[in-house]
């Protein structure tokens, strides 16, 4: 039993001794050898040259080519002494664009120029880039506005603003050519108070359509958008106070009637200004001796900071000016009958009485037989018919009115 415990520590310290050799000889190797190494190298960027040759030949590359470059990977062979020695920014990458000298397209190899330390490039993520090349072109767009959304209730919003009134673009040819309109688009869904902003400048084909990859050089370029935005009301006119002289217009006349063109005007601007404003006020009318009547213009006017929304500035004031009336009634009135019937005639209402309301000094002055009174039967045919009464006057009292009764008699035809 002895024997075969000492075995197994003779063993034990056997196995520890050769582990101990061999972890040596190990490092040893490793020191005495330089294998080659794998190493992919990210984000290695990429120096552009002659792009100022480009730009002297007023040519311009379409699109953003500088994305294809942005994230190169160059994968390599590395002695393992040197893995942690060279990093990307070791690596000299260039992109020529000189020999570019008309517009086309273009296939372009990137230029590595190796760090001492790489035995050699393997590969690239990319190697040769392919460039659309345009002529760049400039030109004056002007820039008008469009509108969007609608305002809340009870808001107005005027006429935009917009600076300046043309922009300059710049960029290749073909998209510069497909530009026909420019517009700053203003969003005016729930706005409820005035607008003064920058805006980006949006561009338009001839069909309408947003240029939305459109390339201009220097960028997409801005306005300045101002808009007034208040809440409105609709104001009428308080004519209570208009006349001058009212009750001394001249003897036999009155004033019948005052009437203004439109019974309201819009108003808007600062909710505390408006709020003040329940009636419009107007210069005043003399009828003093006045016999016919006044047709007036006359101005509205409001406080400063409020906007008359409809460009309103003046309204038409009806003064009409009409002799005092009177009636005069007839009685017994004779009823004539006029026109063709087919046969004998004979009217149930042989004579009515008629009033006649119109200027007092034209009614007091008519007599009976300036009164014409008559029933018309023209192509009455056999039988029972109604007739109105029709009562002829004067010219002087063409504007009166006039009441026959009865209005209408029974007509009989045989």
């Amino acid at each position: 039993m002895n024997k075969l415990i000492e075995k197994l520590r003779s063993n034990l310290s056997l196995k520890l001794v050769s582990l101990i050799f061999a972890f040596l000889i190990w490092t040893f190797v490793l020191s005495e050898t330089n294998p080659v190494r794998d190493k992919a190298f990210e984000y290695v960027s990429v120096t552009v040259t002659g792009e100022q040759t480009l730009a002297e030949n007023g040519l311009v590359i379409i699109g953003n080519w500088t994305d294809k470059i942005k994230n190169l990977r160059i994968d390599t062979e590395i002695l393992r002494n040197d893995y942690f020695r060279v990093t990307a920014d070791d690596f000299k990458v260039t992109l020529d664009l000189s020999s570019i000298q008309t517009p086309g397209t273009y296939e372009l190899r990137l230029d590595v120029a190796e760090p001492p330390r790489i035995i050699r490039v393997t590969g690239m993520s990319v190697s040769t880039i392919t460039l659309e090349v345009d002529r760049k072109v400039s030109r004056e767009v002007p820039v008008q506005h469009r509108i969007e959304g609608r305002l809340p209730e009870g808001y107005w919003m005027g006429e935009p603003e917009v600076t300046p009134e043309t922009v300059r673009i710049s960029g290749p040819q073909r998209m510069i050519d497909s530009v026909q309109k420019a517009a700053c688009v203003i969003n005016v869904d729930g706005l409820d108070k005035s607008y003064n902003d920058k805006m980006p400048v949006t561009f338009f084909d001839a069909d309408d359509n947003e240029l939305k990859d459109l390339q201009l050089t220097g960028g997409t370029p801005s306005a300045i958008v101002k808009m007034d935005v208040y809440p409105y009301k609709d104001v009428g006119f308080d004519l209570s106070s208009i006349l001058a002289g009212k009750d001394k217009v001249a003897p036999g006349y009155i004033v019948k009637s005052v009437t203004v063109s439109r019974p309201s005007i819009r108003i808007a601007g600062p909710a505390d200004k408006i709020e003040e404003i329940d009636s419009f006020t107007l210069d005043t009318i003399n009828v003093e001796n006045a016999s016919a009547t006044i047709v007036k213009t006359l101005p509205v006017k409001v406080p400063d900071g409020v906007i008359l929304v409809d460009g309103t500035t003046e309204v038409e004031i009806v003064v009409e000016i009409s002799e005092i009336e009177d009636v005069a009634h007839f009685d017994n009135l004779p009823v004539r009958v006029i026109g063709t019937a087919n046969g004998q005639v004979t009217v149930a209402q042989s004579s009515v009485s008629v009033d006649v309301r119109g200027p007092k000094r034209a009614v007091n002055a008519l007599r009976a037989s300036d009164l014409r009174v008559h029933v018309d039967v023209d192509g009455f045919e056999k039988g029972d018919h109604i007739a109105k009464v029709n009562v002829g006057l004067p010219r002087s009292l063409k504007d009166a009115t006039v009441t026959a009764q009865p209005v209408s008699t029974r007509v009989k035809v045989y």
